[in-house]
């Protein structure tokens, strides 16, 4: 992984924040002077800050009485004149679908701290939100980004959108119907992961502002600044990330990881070998963790995890599995079953 102090989020993502925290009355100028040196140094659109800021903007503000609830207002917060290149990326999209799949995509363009998986479900799709380092986790960002995931689908569909279902570590809140105000009746707490389910139905909607024209014109600047910060990333942490991501769809191979890059294969095999790694360890690494946490927390079926994990015939899922746990799927489901039900030990 790479190092936490050289993770960087964009101007805007900071400027937002301090702002919007600033307005509910738990941080001021002061802290300007010792986060930020200057408000002004913020306002370059295509500037980065060391993603510590944001971490420390947060900590201001649980140590002074925030609690979860504010992320959520926080988020619900759309500020015309803090948009930058990602938030005008997916304005111009043209469906729903499609915004969700380019914030996924180009989320480390505003942060690369913040991380969201998207996985397809009966009902649409599953936005799994998480941290490349725990250590930056609080309830609060969390709140804040998942309230402003549906602040977004409201304001580029015109329509109020409300997720299907809305899951949160947390084990409580100190205002749970500030939560149902947000996502609705469908929030549960104490659950494995903080995520939000969008209906297809919804992810179909078209967006008021799309704009092909415009859209390809900020895609490409995005794509150059994404280059950018893949060069300056460990590249193995990267291509982890574009696995997981993928990796439901199938077909994640060295060519296509190479494309999401835009870098070569034979670039993209160079630099991982001179890390140490190799792309198929990387995959088979993706492949074995998401086995263990799908089984581990008992999401979905077992017959559908070939095809959740990438592989194009069952059998190879079955083989590959019983090398890394020496068991099969159903054995290795059974065994977690039995201990979730026993509780802990000891």
């Amino acid at each position: 992984m790479k190092a936490t102090e050289s993770l960087t989020v964009s101007s805007v993502s900071v400027l937002d924040l301090y702002e919007s925290l600033r307005d509910e009355g738990y941080v001021g100028e002061r802290d300007v002077a010792d986060l930020l040196q200057a408000r002004s140094a913020l306002l370059d659109v295509e500037g980065r800050w060391p993603a510590e800021t944001v971490v420390r903007l947060w900590q201001l503000a649980i140590a002074r009485g925030a609690s979860c609830d504010v992320g959520l207002r926080v988020g619900e917060r759309l500020n015309d004149n803090h948009r930058g290149m990602l938030s005008n990326l997916i304005i111009s999209a043209s469906t729903l679908g499609e915004a969700v799949r380019l914030f996924q995509r180009y989320l480390p363009v505003m942060s690369q701290v913040d991380t969201v998986a998207v996985q397809p479900v009966a009902a649409g799709l599953k936005l799994s939100y998480g941290f490349r380092d725990p250590r930056f986790y609080s309830g609060l960002s969390v709140a804040r980004s998942m309230s402003a995931a549906v602040a977004w689908a409201r304001y580029l569909t015109g329509q109020p959108i409300e997720p299907v279902a809305a899951h949160f570590r947390a084990d409580t809140v100190r205002r749970p119907e500030e939560y149902r105000r947000v996502f609705g009746d469908h929030c549960r707490f104490a659950m494995t992961e903080d995520a939000l389910v969008l209906a297809t139905d919804d992810l179909q909607r078209p967006l008021r502002q799309a704009n092909h024209y415009v859209h390809t014109i900020i895609r490409d600047r995005v794509e150059d600044v994404q280059k950018l910060l893949v060069r300056a990333d460990g590249l193995a942490d990267v291509v982890r990330q574009v696995i997981a991501d993928d990796l439901h769809r199938g077909g994640v191979t060295s060519e296509y990881v190479a494309s999401r890059l835009n870098i070569s294969r034979q670039t993209l095999h160079r630099r991982l070998s001179r890390d140490g790694v190799s792309f198929r360890s990387l995959l088979a690494d993706t492949r074995r963790e998401r086995a263990r946490r799908y089984l581990k927390q008992g999401d979905g079926k077992i017959e559908h995890l070939s095809e959740l994990l990438g592989y194009s015939e069952p059998s190879a899922f079955f083989k590959a599995f019983r090398s890394w746990f020496g068991c099969s799927p159903r054995q290795f489901a059974l065994i977690e079953a039995q201990r979730r039900s026993s509780g802990p030990q000891g």
